[in-house]
């Protein structure tokens, strides 16, 4: 991390964007219709595995991760859009305990601004989009409005 600058988040982090506070998630815990999916993600991230995978050798770390990303590519055609989608009562869920009306994620691939109201209130999700070897979309907020911009490497 030290090398980008950059910060490792927790799962869930509220930050103050353009005057509202807004939660930040990678996305993927809001998919809980996607009961195989959580299970994967529940190993994935215990201290078990982390110490077995890291045990490894990096080429037999590489040779790992591309198989489970292969199985999960493979899995992931097999499923309903809907599955694989946030559930929204997890969304307003996270949103009340958070105490915000913002909500950023990603982790979906289905980038968009969803306008909802919650608890009477106008809220909104952003998802972002995914990146590409080569390109990607940043979102850029302001006071005054939301954009999304193309970088390209």
């Amino acid at each position: 991390m030290s090398t980008t600058g950059s910060t490792l988040l927790p799962d869930t982090y509220v930050i103050e964007l353009a005057g509202i506070p807004t939660l930040l998630m990678h996305g993927d815990l809001l998919c809980t219709d996607d009961k195989e999916y959580q299970q994967a993600r529940t190993m994935l991230r215990s201290k078990a595995f982390a110490q077995d995978f890291l045990s490894k050798s990096i080429k037999d770390r590489r040779t790992i991760a591309a198989s489970y990303r292969q199985r999960s590519g493979e899995a992931t055609s097999l499923k309903a859009e809907e599955i694989m989608d946030v559930n929204q009562e997890a969304v307003t869920e996270a949103m009340r305990q958070n105490s915000v009306l913002r909500l950023i994620h990603g982790h979906t691939h289905r980038p968009g601004c969803h306008d909802f109201t919650l608890d009477g209130e106008p809220a909104q999700r952003i998802v972002l989009s995914e990146w590409h070897e080569n390109s990607g979309v940043v979102l850029q907020i302001t006071e005054r409005d939301i954009t999304y911009k193309t970088i390209k490497a």
